[in-house]
């Protein structure tokens, strides 16, 4: 992702070091060209959750309190959401306050707490800095909690480059270049680099949500798995303008475990659709049919005047060909 500067373009996520904490990380980047709405969603599995206080992330544009979108609590009311995200048989009871319980019929998989963050008292920002405070106030006896939300707001991580020199590729195809990194601290601050000693993630989910008319010309990391979004499970998780278009919307997935830092990058060519590109197309089209007419009139009368006159020449070299020549008899006197 890319800031204004241009070179200090990286997400940061940290939290004060524990030994026993395990953090898993989902980021999910919604961007088509068609919608205004694109976002950045991240997703936040925290075991032992109760050891840490404050969890941080950094974000590389400014953003304020009212572009952060909450998702745990529309994913604890939606069970059938939660199916579809995680991929899994489970169930989800029914909210009690600020939590929710998932809990996995496969039991070797752990069973977490959804917290819906309360934008009054949970989250903080500064400094580009989103700060989440833990919420403790759960008696249950698990251990693990997800925090879900999103970002309602995308700056500069995808940068579009002229590069076809056709007249048909400038009108309706464009190439890109998309960046996503995370704790890269060659793209960071310093101020946040000093913050990033010894944080690991144990596992990461990063989807990039793109229609069909998107293709990959270059990436360095190669997609795990891919699919088309099902419109009848995710119409409602969406905004209203993505939603319009889920029928034709690719989630491409890569995944990555036990790392500390992680970078993407890919150059991607797309179709953009313009109905004042298409309008001055068909104009266009018009224009050289109309042209067109009257240039192939001009021709056709002129060679049919030509083709006259030369006609008439050659009739009057006829005529004059026919003509017998008359000579005067040598014993003719006036």
């Amino acid at each position: 992702m890319a800031i204004n500067n241009g070179t200090m373009n990286s997400i940061a996520v940290w939290w004060d070091k524990q030994d026993d904490l395990k953090v898993h990380l989902d980021v999910n980047i919604w961007h088509t060209k068609e919608s205004k709405n694109n976002y950045l969603e991240f997703g936040l599995k925290i075991t032992n959750y109760k050891k840490i206080d404050k969890l941080h992330i950094y974000i590389p544009y400014d953003i304020d309190i009212d572009d952060i979108e909450d998702k745990a609590g529309l994913l604890s009311s939606e069970p059938s959401l939660t199916k579809a995200m995680f991929n899994e048989n489970l169930d989800v009871t029914p909210p009690s306050g600020s939590f929710s319980t998932v809990k996995f019929h496969d039991e070797t998989i752990d069973n977490f707490l959804y917290c819906k963050l309360d934008k009054e008292n949970d989250i903080n920002i500064k400094d580009q800095i989103v700060t989440l405070e833990i919420n403790k106030n759960n008696k249950k006896n698990i251990n693990t909690i997800y925090y879900r939300f999103r970002i309602n707001k995308l700056e500069s991580i995808f940068t579009e480059s002229d590069e076809n020199y056709i007249l048909l590729d400038g009108l309706f195809k464009k190439n890109g270049f998309l960046e996503v990194n995370i704790n890269s601290v060659r793209k960071l601050p310093s101020s946040v680099v000093d913050k990033l000693s010894d944080i690991k993630f144990t596992s990461m989910n990063l989807f990039l949500m793109t229609n069909n008319f998107t293709n990959f010309i270059f990436k360095s990391e190669e997609v795990k798995k891919s699919r088309i979004l099902e419109n009848h499970i995710w119409e409602e998780y969406l905004s209203k303008e993505n939603a319009k278009d889920i029928n034709k919307i690719i989630a491409y997935h890569w995944k990555r475990e036990n790392f500390e830092d992680y970078n993407l990058f890919v150059k991607i060519s797309y179709i953009t659709k313009s109905n004042l590109l298409i309008g001055l197309m068909i104009l266009s089209i018009l224009s050289l049919g109309a042209i067109s007419g009257v240039f192939g009139n001009y021709i056709t009368k002129k060679w049919c005047n030509d083709f006259n006159d030369m006609s008439m020449v050659k009739k009057t070299k006829d005529i004059n060909s026919t003509i017998p020549i008359i000579k005067g008899d040598k014993n003719e006197t006036n």
